[in-house]
């Protein structure tokens, strides 16, 4: 799958959101498959159900909006990348702008709590 990955933006890069109110450490800002991402490297002792890491989806989706509004470029996707021990490595790829809703929702319960 590193392969995939190529024209890289930024490693390891912090990355902030006035509007969102957020920062963070995104892993890359790369193309993957040809397509700008946000790129997660995870690891795990097992493989895991897509419902499970939902919220690695809303951090991601976090750190495209951030990059955004920083750069003026829009992130076409989001890549989750999971090493599991046995070797195997799990794909996910979703559309940023499907979790947004869900990204507001967070936000706003941690603004709630504190």
């Amino acid at each position: 799958y590193l392969d995939k990955i190529n024209n890289i933006h930024a490693i390891e890069r912090t990355l902030y959101s006035e509007y969102l109110g957020l920062a963070g450490r995104v892993d890359c800002i790369a193309e993957f498959d040809g397509k700008l991402s946000i790129i997660d490297f995870k690891t795990s002792s097992k493989e895991k159900k897509e419902e499970w890491v939902e919220g690695y989806f809303v951090q991601e989706t976090g750190y495209a909006k951030m990059y955004e509004e920083r750069s003026g470029i829009k992130v076409e996707q989001i890549v989750t990348l999971i090493t599991c021990q046995t070797g195997d490595t799990q794909v996910f790829i979703k559309n940023p702008d499907d979790y947004v809703p869900l990204l507001k929702d967070y936000i706003a319960e941690y603004n709630d709590a504190h």
